[in-house]
Order: structure tokens, then C-alpha cells, then sequence
């Protein structure tokens, strides 16, 4: 048995080394600017990032794993056998070879994402998300080795001030869906955590430096240039304007300006997380300074 071809209709799972791979912006929670670098990476006409796909995208990653799992373990000798002896062989394991399942995983994405609303001919796609670390990124690289990851990063207790004005602003937002969001920064944060030189696929981005600029603007266009040269866009191609343009929620709603919580409620609410003490280390390590 031998895997199936990638495909040969020009979808970037052929992996063709003259054509960048998909984009996956990797966000640290909720609040973190993930719609922001969204929005700015979707600026130009080369690249369309869609929305957060939620957890249906990691189960996707688990049956893939799973089903590669289960046909080196217990394919492959079954597999040899029928070769030899045909139906009467032990046919009651025999599974496609591990290859087929990563194939198919890459044809499910380049069928669901591949067709772009907006940009040019050609336009890649990519997906931001912010509830997955670095090892989903790493699966994604192994689907398509020329797809490059930005892990972008906030300071804690000013994602934890957005999410309390979120308690008093948002329909349904609860002290339990706070107390979620900051569990996901510390998740994907940790994640990254490692030790070493990041690999040439990740892009590492803070918050701060989009979103903060000296006065001739330099730390924000250092940003943005080192972003479009990861992602293979066109030096200027991205509309630096985008940053300027905040949006915190769908429709006219989101463009109001919002009142945020002062540092003492601030304060009050990251003393009372049980995982404060591993928030301000990780908080620390990244330049940031928590009292």
C-alpha cells in the first residue's frame, strides 16, 4: 500500500517552493490584540486571515494525530501480510498508510479556507486563534512546512483590565469567562516557553509594539516590517492605518469608547487568581512589570 499524492490542482498543499504557505496567527487569550493583527495582516491584496474556528479545529488536530497513531501501531504488519496473501490475510487492522490522514487534514483546510472573500488573485489564507500554543503550531508547520506562525502577546493585567470592562459592558460576560480568558494567556504563553532559537516559522510580536509607537512612529513600522517580511508580503503592503482604527466589538457598538476598570479593581482581581504567581512569572521573563 502506498500513500495517496498531494494534490496537484495548485492548493498550497502541493507545498510548490515557490509559493508561501498558510498563515496561523496564534494569539495569547482574549483582549491580547489578536483582532488587531487580524485585521492588519488582511490589509493588503496577498493574504486573507479568517476568524477563530474555535475547538473544532483542535479536534481536527487530535483525530489526525490519533488515526496516524493507530496506523504505525497497528497497520502495518497486516498491511504486509494481505500484500502477500491478498483478502485471506489479517484484514481486520489494516488502515490507509499514516500519510493518507495527513493529506486529507491538509485538502479539509485548503477546501474550507482557501476561498478568500477579498485580495488578489491567488491570495493565501491563514486563521488567528486564541486558545492554541505552540504545539498545534507545530502540527500545522508539519502539514505545510512553508507556513509561517506569529505568536502575539499582551501585557496580563492590561488584558485583564479589558476583560473586567467586558463584565460590565457585555452581554453575558461573566467573572467565569474572565477567569477563562486569563487561563489562556497563561496556556498559549507557557507553550512558548521554550528553550533555544525560535524556529524560522515563528514570528514572536507583542501587543505593545503594535498598538504603541514613539513619536516618529518607528517602534510600530519596525513592527509591521518585521511582520510583512515573515509572512512573505511585499515591503508597504499592509495599510498601517489599521492600527489606528481599534474595534472591540461587531457593529457601531464596538467603535464607542469603553470604560476601563482603575488599577486598584485591577489589582484586586489578579491578587484573587490562584494562578497569579505563574501569570507574573511568565509576565516578567516577556519585559513585562507586574506590581
Amino acid at each position: 500500500m502506498r500513500a495517496n499524492p498531494p494534490p496537484r490542482d495548485g492548493s498550497q498543499a502541493a507545498e510548490d517552493p515557490a509559493v508561501p504557505g498558510p498563515v496561523l496567527l496564534l494569539c495569547s487569550g482574549q483582549r491580547s490584540g489578536s483582532t488587531l493583527l487580524q485585521r492588519l495582516a488582511s490589509s493588503g491584496p496577498d493574504l486573507w486571515v479568517w476568524g477563530e474556528p474555535g475547538p473544532g479545529i483542535l479536534a481536527l488536530r487530535e483525530a489526525d494525530l490519533a488515526m496516524r497513531a493507530l496506523s504505525h501501531y497497528r497497520s502495518r504488519e497486516a498491511a504486509a501480510e494481505v500484500g502477500h496473501a491478498g483478502p485471506p490475510g489479517f484484514i481486520a487492522v489494516v488502515l490507509p498508510p499514516e500519510e493518507s490522514y495527513r493529506f486529507a487534514v491538509r485538502a479539509w483546510f485548503d477546501t474550507a479556507f482557501a476561498g478568500v472573500p477579498r485580495g488578489g488573485a491567488g491570495a493565501r489564507w491563514g486563521f488567528k486563534e486564541v486558545r492554541l500554543g505552540r504545539p498545534f503550531a507545530e502540527w500545522f508547520v508539519d502539514l505545510y512546512p512553508r507556513a509561517r506562525v506569529v505568536h502575539l502577546v499582551r501585557h496580563p493585567l492590561d488584558v485583564l483590565r479589558s476583560l473586567l470592562s467586558w463584565e460590565e459592558q457585555v452581554p453575558r460576560w461573566t467573572p467565569g469567562l474572565t477567569a477563562e480568558a486569563m487561563g489562556n494567556w497563561l496556556t498559549v504563553v507557557d507553550s512558548f516557553h521554550t528553550e533555544g532559537a525560535d524556529p524560522p516559522w515563528l514570528l514572536r510580536l507583542s501587543y505593545e509594539e503594535l498598538a504603541s509607537a514613539g513619536a516618529d512612529g518607528a517602534d510600530r513600522a519596525d513592527a509591521v516590517d518585521a511582520l510583512e517580511g515573515h509572512l512573505g508580503l511585499a515591503a508597504g503592503s499592509l495599510d498601517r492605518t489599521v492600527l489606528g482604527r481599534r474595534i472591540h466589538r461587531p457593529g457601531a457598538v464596538g467603535r464607542r469608547p469603553r470604560v476601563m476598570p482603575g488599577d486598584g479593581e485591577v489589582a484586586r482581581r489578579f491578587a484573587a487568581m490562584a494562578t497569579r504567581d505563574r501569570v507574573r512569572d511568565h509576565a516578567e521573563r516577556l519585559g513585562y512589570r507586574v506590581p
